[in-house]
């Protein structure tokens, strides 16, 4: 045992060398280092210790740095910024009313591979229509599907200080009164947002409601609930026969020609 001690005190001892004793130092090493406080070489170690601070510090500016950089991606419908619960309303016509949605850069650096995606009803292909892919979704078990989804990718990149413009949709106003769509967009590099968008084809003039002032819209048109939760909309249809609605039957929230979803 007091071999195992002698060992294990040695192991713990000092490597520096004394030249005028002709012996180990007999003080117990620094953790971490192979000599003892006295011993240190703190030139060395005071340079190492700040060249890692440094590196530290050169490493966090340079991702500060890239972050400022990024692209920074904003959504507009006809003009108007969308915000992450927006009520765009329109005065119309009989005649089909054209959405134009532009994404504005205002980051420091291009923005690449900028994409669009508007998740509805699979039914909207019978309201909407433009220069868009369209995907349809259905759950399992179902022979209809019950979602779909419009894309769109902007083959050239946005630079900094300027928009992007996709292709037109267009609503039939015989055919739908309020529509709505899940918007997703972004572009490399950039965060992607998701936000809600109400198109409500009425009245005489434009108005726009942000965020909060959107309750007053969904309160005159009896569907209160949909404010309090983004992932639910509401869609004022318009149909030719008494047969259309029979679509909707197993869709949650059906009353009449307003129909509540989720995406």
């Amino acid at each position: 045992m007091a071999r195992k001690l002698l060992e294990r005190s040695k192991t713990r001892q000092c490597k520096a060398f004394a030249e005028k004793a002709k012996e180990q130092c007999k003080r117990s090493r620094i953790f971490g280092s192979r000599y003892c406080w006295q011993h240190q070489s703190w030139g060395v170690t005071t340079i190492t210790a700040v060249f890692a601070l440094s590196v530290g510090i050169a490493v966090n500016l340079f991702t500060d740095w890239l972050g400022q950089r990024a692209p920074e991606i904003h959504a507009f419908i006809n003009g108007h910024k969308l915000g992450t619960d927006t009520v765009l309303i329109f005065p119309t016509n009989t005649a089909a009313f054209e959405l134009k949605l532009q994404l504005l850069n205002s980051g420091k650096i291009a923005a690449n591979d900028a994409f669009a995606s508007i998740t509805t009803l699979a039914w909207a292909t019978n309201i909407m229509h433009g220069k868009w892919e369209y995907h349809e979704f259905e759950q399992i078990g179902s022979s209809d599907p019950s979602r779909g989804r419009a894309v769109q990718f902007l083959e050239r990149p946005i630079p900094p200080g300027f928009s992007g413009r996709f292709e037109s949709l267009w609503l039939e106003p015989s055919k739908v009164e309020v529509f709505v769509g899940w918007l997703t967009f972004g572009a490399t590099g950039a965060d992607t947002k998701n936000v809600r968008v109400h198109i409500a084809l009425e009245g005489s003039e434009t108005n726009i409601l942000r965020e909060s002032q959107t309750a007053s819209f969904f309160s005159r048109h009896d569907n209160a609930a949909v404010a309090t939760n983004i992932n639910l909309g509401v869609m004022q249809l318009l149909f030719d026969s008494t047969n259309e609605p029979k679509v909707f039957e197993n869709y949650p929230g059906v009353r009449a020609s307003k129909v509540t979803i989720a995406p």
